[in-house]
């Protein structure tokens, strides 16, 4: 069988050789039908490498795709983000946390020195007056960017841990239950005349911030916590006898947090032992006939008005919700206490 196939193979090729002899000699048929083939041969080669072309152009077309693919910007999300920046003072590194709260409903809350409502969409948060374009890339975090300076742009890191934040109450001017409120307000705003109607005026109203004890107790790494409106994200966590201490403690840029076993939670425990405050409104309250103004805030001078002489208890200032509070009954101001504050 070898031999036989060696035979075919030199007798194709005697051929092949006549035939390009005769060729040579003028016969003008074989030669046009040579050329024919020849063209038709080009054309292939010629379609061929079209082909070729339009596959690595289709090839750098679909990797063009992909990169464009990467850089499309993400639809905005309901989340929260945070940014962060340093700032030395003196001899140490204070990191300052700015965050903006998006819910799902369009609202939300954004922090940077001063804590503000918020609205947003797609493309733009609105925070009255001003207006910022918003844009999330595809690992979710947010580009923020002020449109009276538009070369300024904020880059908010969206949070993968949970937000603990401290229990919010139904407080406004128009429901506010019976108890004892921390609170704030201006003597230079009063204007007790001993008369019938007296109203406590531009009194701000505030709760002390509690916070859920299973939520204190399952914070970890990678969390970030409220407090006040500063946001601090978690990066070491401690639990022991009653005090949860983040990122190292108060002392060393972080939070403590004190156990309150009689009411199942824990309040922010800061510089002596200070609580952290959350803010409701600002309004005007009737003050009842038979009020008590309870004054120790100066431990060498401990006083106590009644509602006739209110006025001479209104002439030292320094009223804010560290040191005072006011007790409500039906929306009236029954008693007011002034504490002594190193």
């Amino acid at each position: 069988m070898k031999f036989k196939n060696i035979s075919l193979i030199f007798t194709a090729a005697i051929t092949l050789s006549m035939a390009a002899m005769f060729a040579g000699c003028g016969n003008r048929s074989v030669s046009s039908e040579n050329a024919a083939a020849v063209a038709e041969s080009s054309s292939d080669t010629d379609e061929s490498a079209e082909e070729d072309q339009s596959v690595a152009e289709t090839a750098e077309d679909n990797e063009a795709s992909d990169e464009a693919a990467e850089k499309t910007e993400a639809a905005v999300s309901a989340g929260v983000y945070y940014m962060q920046t340093e700032e030395q003072i003196e001899d140490y590194t204070v990191t300052n946390t700015s965050y903006v709260i998006l819910n799902e409903d369009g609202t939300g809350k954004w922090c940077v020195q001063d804590l503000v409502d918020i609205t947003w969409n797609d493309s733009e948060i609105k925070a009255d007056p001003a207006v910022y374009s918003v844009q999330a890339d595809e690992k979710g975090n947010l580009t923020i960017v002020d449109e009276a300076a538009p070369e300024i742009e904020n880059v908010y890191t969206r949070l993968e841990g949970k937000l603990v934040m401290p229990a919010q109450y139904d407080i406004t001017p128009g429901h506010i239950e019976d108890g004892i409120y921390p609170c704030a307000f201006s003597a230079a705003d009063q204007s007790f005349e001993g008369g019938q109607d007296e109203t406590l005026k531009n009194v701000e109203i505030f709760t002390v911030q509690t916070y859920d004890i299973v939520d204190m107790h399952q914070l970890a790494a990678g969390d970030a916590i409220i407090t006040g409106t500063e946001m601090t994200v978690v990066t070491d966590v401690s639990d022991e006898n009653g005090f949860i201490t983040v990122n190292g403690g108060n002392e060393n840029g972080g939070k403590e947090y004190r156990a309150m076993d009689e009411d199942n939670c824990y309040i922010y425990a800061g510089m002596d032992d200070y609580p952290s405050y959350t803010y409701y409104f600002t309004g005007d309250f009737p003050i009842s006939e038979d009020v008590v103004f309870t004054d120790s805030s100066d431990l060498s001078a401990e006083a106590e008005y009644h509602y006739a002489d209110l006025k001479d208890g209104m002439t030292k200032d320094y009223f804010f919700n560290g040191n005072t509070t006011i007790q409500l009954e039906n929306g009236t101001v029954i008693a007011i206490n002034r504490i002594y504050v190193p």
